[in-house]
């Protein structure tokens, strides 16, 4: 586990083959940055289960409550 920045949450998203392109990782890149600012999920909507589904893959759980830092695993599942 390892600290990383928004941008490359973003890049890996792309390079990693979660996402396929700059929409899809911009959409996703949104959630980790409400998820920082604190906002409430519905863990039953669809969107939200693709976005959560994605950063589970880098090892962001935006299930979990935000502490502060944002840590992925240094490879992907």
């Amino acid at each position: 586990i390892m600290p990383i920045s928004l941008l490359d949450v973003h890049s890996r998203l792309i390079s990693e083959g979660i996402v396929s392109g700059e929409a899809s990782a911009n959409s996703t890149l949104v959630y980790v940055i409400k998820w920082m600012e604190g906002a409430a999920f519905d863990f039953e909507k669809s969107a939200v289960k693709v976005n959560r589904a994605r950063l589970r893959k880098l090892g962001l759980d935006i299930a979990k409550p935000f502490q502060g830092q944002v840590f992925v695993s240094s490879q992907s599942n």
